[in-house]
């Protein structure tokens, strides 16, 4: 087993939102009874009750506090169902939406998947911080406009064989790496989040995401199986990399490098934006950074988390400028000055792998 501590709060999303039919609002707590539950034990109640009842469901269906309404014109359906959690409300929602934390049973959960996209992105920029001739190769096909083309180059230079004119899958290098789901996490390490998006007054919707302090645990392993087959197809630039000898203490010089930068990056940021007490959550994470391997995971983290483009602001400003206004719809006149943080300050999707 690895573990994975959270070290800010952490929103994975699976594409729905908790409505007024799922939730009751309480003071600062969220009870969260899910509607297709509350239709079950109506269901089972006497025809005549349940008639009534579905004719003041009707008679409901448009309203914003949808099951609020509900239990208090009928109290006895409130007390023959419990709510499957309850979560404390970090702030103010503006809106009755709030995104959902995946989950499995009821219980969140990370997926293996979030774990290995975040491992495969250090691992990117990682050999880019280190392979000069790989930037240059980045930076040239960027110049020319070429921003798919570029991202393409990257892709195939890492993880596939050399001179690979078309990408097959069991050729790529990660395919060897293995990562589970984690496993199920107790819903009291929920809360829910009301997002500020600093540098806009734009709103955006209150999340479900998992307490900063919060470990979970998973499986993960190099697939030593697989690795000798890779010869098969050609030469590899990082295949050493890979190997289990090698493959967490590169992750870790990695993450020192590329996420020391950074952190340095949003520190400054929000130090212009008067955010002190997100500076200090933030110089706190940089003080973890020797602990683990940090990653960066879910929803929020930010343009230049989950893009190699800090590379480029480092070496080229006004080409990270250019690339930023042709693949943002929303820019303004100060590029990329929009971050998210919690109503407490803290940055989203911080966690620190321990091997």
């Amino acid at each position: 087993m690895v573990q994975l501590e959270l070290l800010s709060p952490v929103h994975i999303g699976d594409g729905e939102r908790l409505t007024g039919f799922d939730f009751v609002k309480e003071g600062p707590y969220l009870k969260v009874y899910f509607f297709d539950r509350v239709i079950q034990v109506i269901e089972r109640e006497p025809r005549n009750l349940r008639e009534k009842i579905f004719i003041s469901i009707k008679t409901k269906s448009t309203e914003r506090s949808f099951l609020e309404s509900l239990f208090r014109d009928d109290p006895h359906l409130k007390s023959k169902i419990e709510p499957v959690y309850t979560v404390r409300i970090n702030g103010k929602p503006q809106s009755l939406q709030i995104e959902s934390f995946i989950k499995s049973m009821y219980k969140p959960y990370i997926p293996g998947s979030e774990i290995k996209g975040a491992i495969r992105h250090l691992f990117l920029v990682g050999v880019l911080m280190e392979d000069e001739e790989l930037r240059k190769e980045l930076i040239e096909a960027l110049q020319k406009g070429h921003i798919k083309d570029a991202e393409e180059i990257l892709e195939k230079n890492v993880f596939y064989p050399r001179n690979v004119q078309k990408r097959n899958a069991q050729q790529d290098l990660f395919k060897a790496f293995v990562v589970s789901d984690s496993e199920p996490i107790d819903p009291s390490h929920l809360q829910v989040e009301v997002p500020e998006l600093v540098g806009s007054d734009e709103k955006i919707y209150p999340c479900e995401a998992l307490k900063e302090g919060t470990v979970v645990n998973f499986r993960e392993y190099i697939d030593q199986k697989i690795l000798p087959h890779f010869s098969n197809f050609g030469s590899y630039r990082f295949l050493d990399y890979i190997k289990p000898e090698n493959f967490y203490k590169k992750l870790k010089e990695f993450s020192q490098k590329f996420y020391g930068d950074l952190l340095d990056e949003e520190i400054k940021f929000f130090k212009r934006k008067g955010k002190h007490q997100t500076v200090l959550h933030l110089e706190n994470i940089k003080k973890r950074l020797n602990d683990g391997i940090l990653l960066r995971l879910g929803k929020h983290e930010g343009y230049l988390s989950t893009t190699v483009m800090l590379l480029v602001k480092r070496e080229d400003p006004k080409l990270f400028e250019k690339v930023f206004r042709q693949t943002q719809s929303k820019v303004r006149n100060e590029v990329n000055k929009t971050r998210r943080i919690t109503q407490d300050g803290k940055t989203f999707g911080w966690a620190l792998l321990k091997v």
